[in-house]
């Protein structure tokens, strides 16, 4: 059994910190594969300081987490979370309570690292037939080398309809807690166009707005470009769009939009001939040269379109032909891991072919922004990680 546990977590409300410990709780779920997330030793000075709780849950319902999730209150705390130190767990084969899980794991595993500041560290441990081993020290900031370094290309507003918290301000607070040199947000360019209902149905065309085959536009670029004007002030971010396009190879952008966007990212979201692979096959790559020629600068989540749409993994004969169509365009791939799984075996071959990767939270949640442990780790896994400046997606100054 797996146990990630973080300590002293000290939370003002505005801090933000809620959502440092919420990345905590998926980095060690989803990719730690942890069993069981522990927060000990919190302390809330004030009554809406405890309400992080609420976002903990939350995120956990919305992604259908079942990993429990348990905090145990500060005894100095002023106020406090629904405390689970009575609560009976299974810890290695035996059932003891949270209180006593933590004692048994600090008297084995030594004293936990705090989670109250920079780099925000938590532990895992395994258990076995009341064993405590392998204690490893885990960080939610990025490693030190990299600080300064890396730019999250992909990030959403508050405008997405698939937003759950995102504001231009606090995702650029993120990037600093996080230690990233800047973002860039990229906004649906179709849900600047359609209605939520329209967009997710996938029936709306460019071609044919307002007419009875390419439904009613509902335009928001106006918000969109109010937004940045507003925050114009702020630094650290540019912003672009993640481009969308129709079953007629149109992209969703009017031109006289395009100049709202400096770093455009270019995505497939739907697919139409699933009745037939060929077809289904010829369809994608259609699509995915439509937003190359177009000019994007970034192809997001490059197949992922299979898995979510279509039930399936991404055809491998597709691999070569995408890379070499990145390579003729200048384009980067994206490693995204928002609710997906990117292909090594794609990756390694465009790094080999000279096409750059980019990094991209594709944030929907503040607690997702810089959220790069998983990419830093496939990039190791790649062979790559010594020479980041040399594989790396940038801006131009």
């Amino acid at each position: 059994m797996k146990i990630a546990v973080a300590s002293r977590f000290r939370h003002s409300a505005g801090d933000l910190h809620e959502f440092l410990l919420l990345r905590a709780f998926h980095l060690a779920v989803r990719f730690l594969k942890a069993d069981l997330f522990l927060v000990s030793d919190v302390f809330c000075a004030a009554q809406e300081d405890a309400l992080f709780f609420d976002s903990i849950e939350k995120s956990r319902a919305h992604r259908k987490i079942t990993i429990p999730f348990y905090c145990v209150n500060d005894r100095e705390s002023p106020f406090g979370v629904p405390d689970s130190s009575a609560v009976e767990v299974e810890g290695g084969g035996v059932k003891v309570t949270v209180a006593e899980l933590l004692r048994m794991i600090r008297a084995a595993a030594g004293e936990f690292p705090e989670f109250d500041k920079s780099p925000f560290e938590f532990i895992t441990i395994e258990i076995e037939d009341g064993r405590v081993f392998n204690r490893m020290i885990h960080r939610v900031s990025l490693p030190d080398e990299v600080v300064g370094r890396l730019t999250d290309f992909h990030i959403h507003t508050n405008l997405a309809y698939c937003s759950e918290n995102m504001t231009v301000p606090d995702a650029l607070r993120m990037a600093q807690l996080t230690g990233l040199k800047a973002v860039n947000f990229s906004e649906h360019s179709g849900q600047l166009y359609f209605s939520s209902e329209d967009y997710w149905k996938f029936r709306w065309t460019m071609n044919g707005r307002n007419t009875p085959e390419g439904y009613h536009e509902q335009k928001r670029m106006a918000e969109y470009d109010s937004l940045f004007r507003r925050y114009s002030g702020l630094t650290g971010f540019t912003h672009g769009f993640e481009l969308d396009v129709d079953r007629n190879f149109t992209i969703a952008l009017d031109e006289n939009d395009r100049h709202l966007g400096k770093v455009n990212l270019g995505a497939v979201h739907s697919l139409e001939q699933k009745e037939d692979l060929a077809r289904l096959k010829c369809e994608f790559l259609e699509r995915t040269e439509a937003l190359l020629r177009y000019g994007v600068s970034i192809l997001a989540h490059p197949f992922r379109i299979f898995r979510w749409g279509c039930g399936m993994s991404a055809p491998e004969d597709l691999f070569s032909p995408v890379a070499a169509l990145l390579k003729q365009y200048g384009a980067a791939a994206e490693i995204n891991f928002h609710s997906n799984e990117p292909y090594p075996e794609f990756l390694s071959l465009c790094i080999r072919n000279g096409v750059k990767v980019s990094l991209g939270s594709d944030s929907h949640n503040l607690y997702e922004v810089g959220f790069f442990q998983p990419h830093l780790a496939l990039l190791r896994e790649l062979g790559v990680y010594d020479r980041l400046d040399s594989v790396l997606f940038r801006m131009q100054e």
